[in-house]
């Protein structure tokens, strides 16, 4: 008896051309990130009007010679109780504002979404792994989309030919959503990290449909009866025509990132010193004293070999622990939170001697790159009030935030500001006391802005403490807004999230909206 081979299922061709769907895939994407730039367009001259001799702050490191401040460096550095402080510098100085233009106050850009309740407390809702609804609807939108051009009179099994065009269209948006030096970040207003999420779920999908592109082929070369020879053929080169123009044009942003990421790296040295009471490792890079903006991180990488071959080649971010522009430089604090961290953590305890035998800070040749990320085009000057909440090694972006707040002096709207932070014994505090003495003194000589700081050994109150806040801005008629941001445990930045998306719609309204940010 003779079997004949199965005859393959008879489905129609795609009435539609693969090369034109995709096209106009990538066109519906990119409309959609000219939509977002759009609507950042009013923060973002606000922005530039406000900092118009800073318009290129925060994307190169430098040294600048002309400094705003001087400051005492025995009481602004963390020091354990074991060292010896150093000789004084010139006492504080107020900056002096030389026109009447440089005294007025800010623009401010009153913001949208936190005026209108109750849809703003639920866009910020948190759901899967801690994505936003926002997030969660962005996803699903892009999800269709390339569901959508996948299904578009077509069977992905029995057309999977589409399916492979559509991997080849995302290969530009995976790497341009990844990149250090984002250009849709920068369109946008936010720092990459806030669309890695994106760059991650581009790429899932890209995984699911390279295996249903696959499996399509397998199904219709298994039904034809010549999966054998299909498959000892090297198909990859088919593949070529169609993936070339994407595949150049993630090469070019993949290429651009990196040749500006090589231009904002610095090689310098820099001193390092361990602060017990807090289990981390105080990096200072006097060389580097500008160029960033609060709130921004670089990405470092120790050139010693203390830190062995692999920990030479690792880079990690740390937040920026001090304002642009001052005598100090670029300051860092590393917690220990893992094997690289723990050999820095080691090395700063191994003292070097000088001249004269006397023991001194470690120095390290170190790589900087950066600075990254921060707040975007949110000017907090620009608010009433600003609230920093804080856990752990997270002091550092209110460290910075707070300094820069009180080097902007009387020209700021800010009326109080409000440190939590959440530490875990009372011991962490030993090396912050002079410092927090500095900033106080600091913030009543430079602004009439009250500046408050409440110490935690657990999780914060966020209900009552926000509530306190907003209340204290009510009466000092604080209507421009406030800004909350938090640093540190996922944990905490969600309490935070919620404390700020579940308080009451009216006394939101009475101070202008609450804009929260998360670090």
């Amino acid at each position: 008896m003779r079997f004949e081979k199965a005859a393959s299922p008879s489905t129609p061709t795609p009435t539609v051309s693969n090369s034109t769907l995709v096209y106009h895939l990538d066109l519906f994407i990119i409309a959609f990130i000219i939509a977002f730039f759009l609507f950042n367009i009013p923060r973002a001259l606000v922005y530039l009007a406000n900092h118009r001799s800073q318009v290129f702050q925060g994307y190169l490191l430098h040294s600048a010679k002309r400094l705003r401040m001087y400051r005492s460096t025995s009481k602004t550095m963390l020091q354990s109780e074991k060292e010896e402080p150093k000789k004084e510098k010139p006492e504080f100085v107020v900056p002096t504002l030389e026109s009447p233009e440089a005294r007025q106050k800010p623009w401010h850009f009153p913001m949208h979404l936190s005026l209108r309740h109750p849809a703003a407390s639920f866009m910020h809702y948190r759901v899967l792994e801690n994505y936003s609804i926002i997030q969660a609807i962005l996803m699903s939108g892009y999800t269709g989309a390339v569901f959508y051009a996948a299904f578009y009179k077509s069977n992905p099994f029995a057309h999977p030919s589409r399916i492979g065009w559509i991997i080849a269209s995302q290969f530009p948006f995976v790497y341009a959503f990844a990149g250090k030096s984002n250009v849709i970040g920068f369109l946008v207003g936010v720092g990459y990290e806030k669309l890695n999420y994106l760059h991650r779920h581009v790429g899932r999908l890209m995984v699911i449909g390279a295996n249903v592109h696959a499996i399509g082929y397998i199904y219709k070369w298994t039904l034809a009866g010549n999966i054998s020879s299909k498959l000892a053929l090297p198909y990859a080169c088919l593949h070529r025509p169609a993936c070339i123009p994407y595949v150049i044009a993630a090469s070019i942003i993949y290429g651009l990132d990196h040749i500006i990421r090589a231009i904002k790296t610095s090689f310098t040295t820099a001193t390092i010193r361990s602060v017990p009471e807090l289990g981390l490792t105080r990096v200072d890079i006097p060389t580097l004293n500008s160029g960033w903006r609060a709130g921004q991180h670089v990405r470092v990488r120790i050139l010693s070999t203390a830190m062995g071959f692999l920990g030479m080649t690792e880079v990690h971010p740390f937040t920026i622990a001090s304002a642009t522009d001052t005598e100090e430089g670029l300051v860092l604090m590393c917690k220990k939170a893992g094997k690289w961290t723990n050999k820095l953590y080691g090395m700063s305890q191994m003292p070097e001697l000088d001249e004269q035998g006397q023991q001194m800070d470690r120095r390290v040749r170190v790589m900087v790159e950066g600075p990254y990320g921060g707040i975007g085009d949110v000017t907090i000057p620009n608010y009433s009030g600003a609230m920093f909440v804080v856990g752990g090694s997270g002091v550092t972006f209110a460290l910075s935030a707070v300094q820069d707040l009180v080097l902007v002096g009387d020209r700021s709207r800010i009326q109080i500001i409000e440190i939590i932070w959440s530490v875990p014994g009372p011991a962490a505090l030993e090396g912050f006391i002079s410092l927090f003495n500095t900033l106080v003194s600091q913030n009543i000589a430079a602004t009439n802005s009250r500046l408050g700081i409440t110490l935690t050994p657990g999780r914060p109150k966020m209900d009552k403490l926000l509530d306190i806040f907003v209340s204290s801005m009510r009466s000092k008629q604080g209507t421009h807004g406030a800004f909350v941001g938090v640093c540190g445990p996922v944990a905490l930045a969600k309490d935070v999230a919620h404390s700020v998306r579940t308080f009451d719609a009216n006394s939101k309204k009475a101070i202008g909206g609450i804009q929260f940010h998360e670090e």
